[in-house]
Parts: structure tokens; C-alpha cells; sequence
């Protein structure tokens, strides 16, 4: 397995992705850092904004890093080096799932680092470790059930399938995780979860408590969907979707 993900890995050596990967936390971490500097809507919860925010542009964000991953496999032979040469379909597509976990981890943790650095050098104000661990931790686990299907969609759909689908989620989060139209049916919605709960929690109407518990769940439901998915791609046609 191990050997596989640095096989996907490799493929992006001339792909942009991993100028995203660099760019985008550093970019991110900074600006919002350097706003939460002057007079803004954030004071007294920058702290939950940056999470929620990051979880707001990940849930997009992810819609279109995941067909960038699967670029090079597209260019060089249209998906069909995950599904010849003796290796399992099911360890490929775990694979890919595994590699873009990772990566999503160290994006959380590039922009963490930065902003939790710019928090104690220039803010002066004392953190929570804890919570802000368990906030890094649910932004990563409620948002990693997102993977297997922006995979499906790039597999099945292409690029645009999966961000269409990205918007929709995004936008969905956004009214049902910041107002009460998502009072009834938050719960039922992971891509919900991570934004909704942060929200509550700068209201001081839920504890970190209820976090792990989404934590969990969060990490139920990706086992799940990545079962679904890879049962899907052991049995796709890859080459009746070369000839469409």
C-alpha cells in the first residue's frame, strides 16, 4: 500500500498540485491573519473563524484538489493505470483516498502552524491547546467523507461533475451550518457537521464534548463511503468511458 500512494505521489511531480498544496494554506493562513490585525467582525472568536472559514473553503476546495490528484492518471492513460498491471483495483482506489487524506492533513497543519504562530507573536493572547487540536481534528475528520465522493464524481463525470457538486455542498453549508434554516436536518448533513458545530461552539451553545462524538462519526462515515466507492471502482468500465 505504501508503495502505491508514493507511486500517486511521484505522478505529481510536474503537476500544479503541489504548488497548491504549498500556496494555498500559506495564503490562506496569512491573509486571515492579517485581517483579524485591523478592525473586523471576528473579535473575541478569530480563532473559531479561521477553522470555519477553512472548513467553508475546504468543502469547495476539495472538489477540484481531487481531480488535480487524478490528473497525470487522466493525461497519461486515462485512468487505466489503476486497473491493469496485477495491481487491485480496490488498493488503488484506497490508495488515492489515503494519499489525498494526507495531504488535506498537512494543508490543516501548514496553515494551523502559521496562524497559531502569528496568533501567539503578534496577538499576545493565551490558547487553548486542547481545543484548538480538537478543532484541527474535526475540520479533518467530518471533512474527509467529502474524498470517496468527490472521487466517484471525477471518476464517473469528470472535473465538472465534481465541482458542481462542490459548489452545491459548499452553498448548502453555508445556509444550513450559519442560520436556522438547518435546524431540523444539520445533523443528518456531515458536509454540515464541521461548519455548523464551530458555529455553536463561538455561541457558546455546544462543548467540546459533542466534538468528539462528530470526530467519530465522521471517521464511521468515510469507512463507509469509501467502501461504497471502491466496490463501485473494482467494477467499473473504465474503457466504455475512454470511448464516450
Amino acid at each position: 500500500m505504501l508503495n502505491i500512494i508514493k507511486s500517486n505521489w511521484l505522478r505529481t511531480k510536474r503537476q500544479p498540485i503541489r504548488w497548491v498544496l504549498l500556496l494555498a494554506p500559506i495564503l490562506y493562513a496569512l491573509g486571515f491573519s492579517l485581517y483579524t490585525m485591523g478592525p473586523n467582525s471576528f473579535k473575541g472568536v478569530e480563532i473559531y473563524a479561521f477553522f470555519e472559514i477553512f472548513a467553508i473553503l475546504a468543502t469547495f476546495s476539495l472538489s477540484f484538489f481531487v481531480p488535480m490528484l487524478y490528473e497525470a492518471d487522466k493525461n497519461a492513460s486515462f485512468y487505466t493505470n489503476d486497473v491493469k498491471f496485477g495491481i487491485s483495483r480496490k488498493k488503488s482506489f484506497v490508495a488515492k483516498f489515503l494519499l489525498i487524506a494526507l495531504l488535506y492533513a498537512l494543508i490543516i497543519l501548514i496553515a494551523s502552524v502559521i496562524f497559531l504562530g502569528f496568533w501567539i507573536a503578534f496577538k499576545n493572547k493565551s490558547i487553548n491547546l486542547g481545543e484548538f487540536l480538537i478543532l484541527m481534528a474535526l475540520v479533518f475528520f467530518t471533512i474527509i467523507p467529502l474524498i470517496p465522493i468527490y472521487q466517484y464524481l471525477n471518476l464517473k463525470y469528470g472535473q465538472s461533475g465534481s465541482i458542481m457538486i462542490g459548489i452545491f455542498f459548499t452553498l448548502a453549508a453555508i445556509l444550513l451550518g450559519t442560520t436556522g434554516l438547518g435546524a431540523l436536518i444539520w445533523k443528518f448533513s456531515p458536509f454540515v457537521w464541521p461548519i455548523k458545530l464551530i458555529y455553536l461552539l463561538a455561541q457558546g451553545a455546544v462543548s467540546l464534548k459533542v466534538f468528539l462524538k462528530f470526530i467519530g462519526l465522521g471517521i464511521i462515515i468515510s469507512i463507509i463511503f469509501l467502501i461504497i466507492v471502491t466496490n463501485w471502482f473494482n467494477k467499473w468500465d473504465v474503457y466504455a468511458k475512454m470511448e464516450d
